[in-house]
């Protein structure tokens, strides 16, 4: 009985993306999806420590089997469920959206999509490499790409921003709500303007992404809370409702 209840008391570590703004602390984090990760933690009973990582190293704790470790919010895909255990999903990263500098509004004004955005051939693209765009931007990003016109960017948003100002493009292509959380806690964010139209929409799960080794039990306690936390969830964030 004394070893289970030990068992039961592990810590579990949460990671969170080791990025400019990201690192709030537990209970000021500036992300929607983490805030609502935190919803859940809160209501799992599980003891837990939060730790900010870059994202590859988190990706390399997965590969490891590292015991009671977990993504906070990690997109559902079928790569990733062979990494690891992904509890249900909590959030809805829903929509594409592009980023620019401020100067650019008319141009983004003008445009009724994002298609019609990027008929002109004159506009470069950043995109994050094996970033998930979902069905409707894919297809853009693809023909972009084919045009010439598609520049790489690294998985980080400060480093994308630094690329739009130097004038490495004209666009960059990011998850709306992430960037909106991340210019908002900017100093800088008022440079840039970020807008989604409706050719951008895609459906992207976030879910807890925790190592094969991580017991049945704490995987259980995230399903229930996160059931349980639905309808708070929903109600604070009804633009990212599951």
């Amino acid at each position: 009985m004394f070893l289970a209840g030990a068992a039961r008391a592990e810590t579990v570590e949460l990671a969170y993306p080791e990025e400019p703004n990201v690192d709030q602390g537990p209970g000021r984090f500036a992300f929607d999806y983490l805030r609502a990760a935190e919803m859940v933690i809160n209501d799992s009973g599980l003891t837990v420590r939060w730790v900010a990582l870059p994202n590859p190293r988190s990706v390399h704790r997965l590969t490891q089997g590292d015991a009671n470790f977990c993504i906070s919010g990690a997109g559902i895909t079928p790569e990733r469920r062979e990494l690891g255990k992904f509890s249900e999903p909590f959030i809805n990263d829903r929509m594409i959206g592009v980023l620019t500098l401020k100067s650019r509004r008319p141009e983004l004004d003008k445009a009724r999509s994002l298609a019609e955005l990027l008929a002109d051939e004159h506009g470069d693209v950043l995109a994050y490499t094996g970033f998930n765009y979902g069905d409707q931007v894919s297809v853009q990003v693809t023909g972009l790409r084919q045009q010439g016109r598609l520049s790489d960017a690294p998985h980080n948003t400060a480093q994308m921003l630094d690329m739009l100002r130097a004038g490495r493009a004209d666009y960059g292509l990011v998850s709306q709500s992430y960037v909106t959380n991340y210019l908002a806690a900017r100093p800088e964010g008022s440079d840039f303007i970020l807008r989604s139209y409706p050719d951008m929409r895609r459906d992207f799960h976030l879910a807890f992404l925790c190592s094969k080794t991580t017991s049945d039990e704490v995987m259980g306690k995230l399903d229930q809370a996160i059931r349980r936390q639905e309808p708070a969830i929903q109600a604070r964030f009804p633009d990212q409702a599951k």
